[in-house]
């Protein structure tokens, strides 16, 4: 290698290990910039981060390149001389490179090596960071006898280490080999396959390394067994793991030695056949166990554990602890409606926004504070044509005289059918969708300072504005979205879409944290997001002020051991639950995602509160099913379904609730005596009221679609109901509720609104057919018609002139578009 060439290489590693310096430092410095904008433990918390995976990568990195450099120098020893061919002209020349270049050769292969296999260990740091701080649930599992926080906190670092070990060794052998018959040192001689001395003992000792990770692997088998990572294992299948595992891995030990020996003994003819059988051995036993395994997955096969056990684990790991049964009243008379109605769902609420506006974040129901007292409603985050961010809230236990939505004003008690801000959101709010870089003077963030600290951040965030001439007094901000920010704050946990919520005039978004394993021993697998997590808690709640970004990250009561790990490892970014507004806790939600987990784990044929019941079904719960709490005292609650295949008959009622932010977990059993359809069974019966078919005919006639909305349960001191809402288009554009149907019990009713469905449930009236107005519209007519004359005749056109539109909005009259 020319010198030209040796400097070229040299500089090249130097200006990659600049680049790699720089980036580290400015991403670090970055956020610890942008923590100190939170808070003083944010900051420190998100260094010590970065400290870590730096550790970790530089670690990964010496100790691969370590392992490959020192392999290849051992190849480099045997190797006499190489010659590469050169074309001069029309000569064919062979130049000798010299040792010097070989040995640069082997050094820059070894390093090359050692970054990509060593140079993402950093992405493994919570597993890292969990194992050293360590967890322990005080719950033993019956099959082995250790603390589930083994199987969380320790079994993936060891696993994580076999894996490590497992990936050096065997890449480290398959380039060895590679090399040693380049160069001749493993060649066929006479048909027999030929090995040189020196390569031999090389590999002996490659061989024997791989073996002893081999079983290491298989000594941590029954460990996976039992923490499920490696899919539903049965006791059968467990049983025969615990006998092959330990003998597969005496077998690697008996290997290790006889590579040993192999590499060390001058003799080695009778020792090639035993290498070679000792490794069939293996081979042919690890092979033979894995068919075995598979052949013993039978339904029959009973699961590891004692049932009491599983049970407890499932609790523990899905935070069942609080799961208490009752038994719902029997039907008497029609039972007793609920104090307010749920109307709305999310998909029509998208189409009650005027034409030019968007749906920007999910809608969510939540209560709000209103003169007269709270009241439920539907917070719908939308956006207009030129980017101004609003929040509405539409009521969801009443609707317009015609069925359209009704809006809360600022301070008002009633709502209104003319869309209105609840909350108006500045330029620089923080919500889903907003903007990902704001620099500006009037923003809580990172000030810009001088040019140094200008280039550290434009590199950090690939933002070239940073670098132009600044804003006097200007800060930058980033990680905008509440969600995208809470995941940059405690990146330990998973973090649910933000839910609005309105506080003393302000919007707060609300977000849940979750831990998920897949370690956790015996519990029950569900389905969450394309995983299988063993574990899933709730563990903490995440609030971002929309408008200042304050930002502040709870840990539930009751969170379990792993959260307190991580609180004491995040020490001061986790707060004190009790830290939390209370006015903010009794507005939090029921953890969607953990409620759909909760009722999957109990549908589980064997250890769920289900088993024993082969007939029965779970209708899959929307996250957004849920029913109103008569005492306001609560968040809206979440619900799910259990039917009975043969009967349609509903099995039972999974409750979710959130009683100042503390969960708790009910399932209402309801037996024969309540006469109580499943889902499908009530929609059949609803859709054949003749006003329904009616309804359906006048809304297909005008061009339009009835859409039909989920069924929904409620309890109401302790009966059971249901009911079920259709949307059909409104005049001006988006949706109204059209029809609206009820149960209670053997009883259906169905109307135009919810007060008189449940009036003709119960015999006192019939639904009105369609084209009907409805006493009420001509009621709102006449008041907004006085209120309009009275403001004219007053002067007061401001008034005249929402009056006049509330009048319109009543009457279903399209605005007037001027051309």
């Amino acid at each position: 290698m020319s010198n030209g060439m040796r400097r070229a290489l040299l500089a090249a590693g130097a200006l990659a290990l600049v680049l790699f310096a720089g980036r580290w430092t400015a991403s670090t410095l970055a956020d610890r910039w942008w923590g100190l904008a939170v808070s003083p433990a944010a900051a420190q918390f998100l260094t010590d981060v970065n400290l870590l995976r730096l550790t970790l990568d530089l670690a990964g990195v010496v100790i691969a390149t370590a392992w490959f450099i020192g392999n290849l120098l051992v190849v480099y020893r045997a190797i006499g001389g190489v010659e590469v061919s050169r074309q001069l002209a029309n000569l064919e020349v062979r130049e000798a490179l010299t040792q010097r270049t070989l040995l640069g050769g082997a050094v820059l292969l070894g390093l090359i090596l050692g970054l990509v296999t060593g140079g993402d260990i950093s992405r493994y740091w919570r597993v890292i960071a969990l194992a050293w701080q360590g967890v322990q649930f005080g719950l033993t599992e019956p099959v082995l006898g250790h603390d589930a926080g083994l199987y969380v906190a320790q079994l993936p670092l060891w696993s994580l280490l076999r894996s490590y070990a497992f990936a050096l060794t065997l890449t480290g052998l398959f380039v060895v080999v590679l090399l040693y018959a380049v160069i001749g040192a493993i060649r066929w001689i006479d048909g027999r396959p030929a090995i040189s001395d020196h390569a031999r003992r090389h590999l002996g000792w490659l061989l024997a390394g791989l073996a002893l990770v081999l079983g290491w692997g298989l000594l941590l088998e029954p460990y996976e067994l039992v923490s499920g990572v490696l899919g539903d294992v049965g006791t059968r299948q467990f049983q025969l793991a615990t006998l092959t595992s330990p003998a597969l891995a005496g077998t690697a030990l008996m290997v290790a030695v006889v590579s040993l020996l192999w590499a060390v003994r001058t003799s080695v003819l009778k020792l090639h056949f035993l290498l070679l059988a000792g490794w069939a051995v293996l081979g042919i036993g690890w092979t033979l166990t894995r068919i075995a395994l598979g052949s013993l997955v039978v339904p029959g096969d009973a699961a590891l554990g004692d049932m009491a056990s599983r049970r407890s684990l499932d609790a523990a790991a899905f935070q069942l602890e609080s799961l208490h049964d009752s038994v719902a009243v029997p039907w008497a008379d029609a039972g007793s409606p609920p104090t307010w109605p749920s109307l709305w769902q999310t998909e029509p609420l998208v189409r009650v926004g005027d034409a030019d506006s968007l749906l920007t974040a999910a809608a969510d129901p939540a209560w709000i504070t209103t003169p007269a007292g709270r009241r439920p409603v539907w917070l719908l985050l939308v956006t207009t044509s030129d980017s101004v961010a609003s929040l509405r809230a539409v009521a969801d236990d009443r609707t317009s005289a015609t069925g359209g939505p009704l809006f809360y004003h600022p301070d008002d008690s009633v709502p209104a059918p003319a869309p209105a801000p609840l909350v108006q959101l500045s330029d620089h709010a923080l919500y889903p969708g907003t903007a990902r870089v704001v620099i500006a003077d009037d923003v809580r963030g990172v000030p810009l300072g001088g040019p140094a600290r200008r280039v550290a951040l434009a590199w950090a965030l690939q933002e070239r504005s940073l670098l132009g001439t600044p804003v006097p007094d200007a800060t930058v901000d980033w990680a905008r979205t509440p969600q995208e920010r809470l995941a940059k704050l405690a990146p330990y946990a998973e973090w649910s879409p933000p839910v609005p919520r309105v506080d003393g005039g302000r919007l707060f978004w609300v977000s849940d944290g979750y831990l998920i394993d897949d370690h956790f021993p015996l519990s029950t697998r569900t389905i969450l997001g394309g995983r299988h997590p063993g574990m899933l808690h709730a563990a903490f709640v995440g609030v971002v002020e929309a408008e200042e970004g304050e930002t502040h990250i709870h840990s539930r009561p009751g969170a379990g051991p792993v959260a307190d790990a991580w609180a004491k490892l995040a020490a001061g970014v986790v707060e004190p639950w009790d830290a939390l507004p209370v006015t903010l806790r009794a507005m939090l939600p029921y953890p969607g995602e953990l409620f759909l987990a909760q009722a999957r784990v109990l549908e589980n044929a064997e250890t769920g509160a289900l088993a024993g019941r082969a007939d029965s079904l779970r209708i899959t719960p929307p996250v957004s099913s849920f029913f109103w709490m008569p005492s306001a005292a609560d968040g809206p609650v979440r619900t799910a379904e259990y039917v009975r295949v043969g009967t349609g008959q509903l099995q039972s009622l999974l409750v979710g609730s959130s009683v100042d932010g503390r969960l708790g977990i009910a399932q209402i059993k309801i037996d024969s005596s309540v006469g109580l359809s499943g889902p499908a069974a009530l929609e059949q019966r609803w859709e054949r009221f003749p006003t329904f078919v009616q309804v359906l005919d006048s809304v297909r006639a005008g061009g339009g679609v009835l859409s039909a909305g989920g069924v929904r349960y409620w309890v109401s001191s302790g009966a059971v109901g249901a009911m079920q809402a259709r949307y059909g288009p409104r005049g001006g554009g988006g949706a109204s509720v059209t029809w609206v149907s009820v149960a209670s019990g053997p009883r259906v009713g169905a109307a135009r609104t919810f007060g008189e469905a449940w009036t003709n449930l119960r015999g006192a009236t019939v639904p009105q057919p369609p084209g009907a107005l409805p006493g009420g519209a001509l009621v709102d007519a006449r008041r907004w018609f006085r209120v309009a004359d009275s403001a004219f005749r007053r002067g007061d056109f401001t008034a005249f002139g929402r009056a006049f539109e509330e009048l319109r909005a009543v009457l279903e009259v399209p605005p007037v578009n001027p051309q």
